[in-house]
């Protein structure tokens, strides 16, 4: 198993149980690094979804208590070896990755426990572990996603909005 993604590229794996033991062990990094063993750090992307093919990246969500302490810890990672990808931002998400400039083998998002980013990625997380026919949806999406743009990595990542409004929809429709 390898765990790299050439940057701005779409190549998919297999899922592989190994992904959960990567995760734990840069979540247990991540806690070490910010002296935080409390911190949560939820195992988010299609590497979390049990049987989804998957982009070979660990994609990892950290919550704080504000933005302010999501930013001083992104400081603190970058000076453990993490990059920081300001264009990666959201109003409510700081982004850092993990790798060299031409490849990534992690990808760390830096929000508040209940900010908007956080409970949509582990409500659709959550959602595709639960119902394997829309995991199963899913994964004929960006299979063929990934067939139409393998190096078009913001094409891919666009054509999955829609699903993922959908499904976060259909939701918010049975609450």
């Amino acid at each position: 198993m390898e765990l790299v993604l050439k940057k701005g590229t779409v190549n998919l794996s297999n899922y592989n149980a190994e992904w959960l033991s990567l995760f734990d062990q840069e979540a247990t990094l991540i806690r070490r690094i910010l002296s935080s063993d409390g911190l949560p750090v939820e195992h988010i992307g299609s590497t979390s979804i049990p049987d989804v093919p998957c982009k070979p990246i660990i994609d990892l969500m950290v919550a704080f208590e504000t933005i302010d302490s999501a930013n001083a810890a992104v400081a603190v990672l970058v000076g453990h070896g993490y990059i920081r990808r300001h264009n990666g931002d959201m109003s409510d998400r700081l982004f850092i990755v993990k790798g060299q400039p031409a490849w990534r083998t992690h990808h760390v998002s830096l929000t508040t426990m209940y900010s908007n980013y956080w409970i949509t990625h582990l409500f659709f997380r959550d959602c595709l572990r639960r119902d394997k026919e829309l995991a199963d949806e899913y994964t004929e999406l960006i299979i063929y996603l990934a067939s139409r743009c393998p190096n078009e990595r913001e094409k891919y990542t666009a054509g999955e909005l829609d699903f993922v409004d959908r499904v976060l929809r259909a939701a918010e429709n049975h609450a």
